[in-house]
C-alpha cells in the first residue's frame, strides 16, 4: 500500500486541527467513524476493528484492574503497601495489537490513572515518594 501524499493545503489543514484542544472529544467517536466509513470487508482485510468501552472493560477488569482496586482497598493507609502497589502499577504494560483508533490503550490508561488518583493515595501521599 502506497502512503498518501498530502498537498500543501491538506498539510495545512492537518497542522491546524493538530493544534486544536481535543481533550473534550471522546475517543469513542474515532472508532464509530471507522465503523461508519469503511465497509465490513475493507475493515476485516485491514484489521480495522473498534472495541467499545464496555467490551474493553470486560477484558481489563478481570485481567488486572479488579485485582489492583481490591489491593488498593486492602492497603488502607499503609504507606509500604501503597508504595509496593504503586511500583506494581508502574510495571504494567498494555499492548493492543489491533490498535485501530487507540481506544483500548486510552481506556487502559484512564482506568489505571483513576486508580492512581483515587482518594486512598491522598491519606499518606506525604509518606510515598512519587
Amino acid at each position: 500500500m502506497e502512503a498518501p501524499r498530502f498537498s500543501r493545503i491538506a498539510r495545512s489543514h492537518l497542522l491546524q486541527v493538530g493544534g486544536l484542544d481535543w481533550t473534550r472529544i471522546n475517543p469513542d467517536i474515532f472508532g464509530s467513524m471507522i465503523q461508519a466509513v469503511a465497509d465490513d470487508d475493507e475493515r476485516g482485510a485491514l484489521g480495522m476493528h473498534y472495541t467499545s468501552v464496555p467490551n474493553i472493560l470486560k477484558v481489563l477488569n478481570p485481567l488486572f484492574l479488579d485485582a489492583l482496586r481490591a489491593r488498593l482497598e486492602e492497603a488502607g493507609d499503609n504507606p509500604r503497601t501503597l508504595l509496593n502497589l504503586r511500583k506494581r502499577i508502574a510495571r504494567i504494560r498494555v499492548f493492543d495489537p489491533a490498535c485501530g483508533s487507540g481506544n483500548f490503550l486510552v481506556i487502559a490508561y484512564e482506568e489505571l490513572r483513576a486508580i492512581m488518583t483515587s482518594s486512598a493515595w491522598k491519606s499518606c501521599s506525604t509518606s510515598i515518594p512519587t
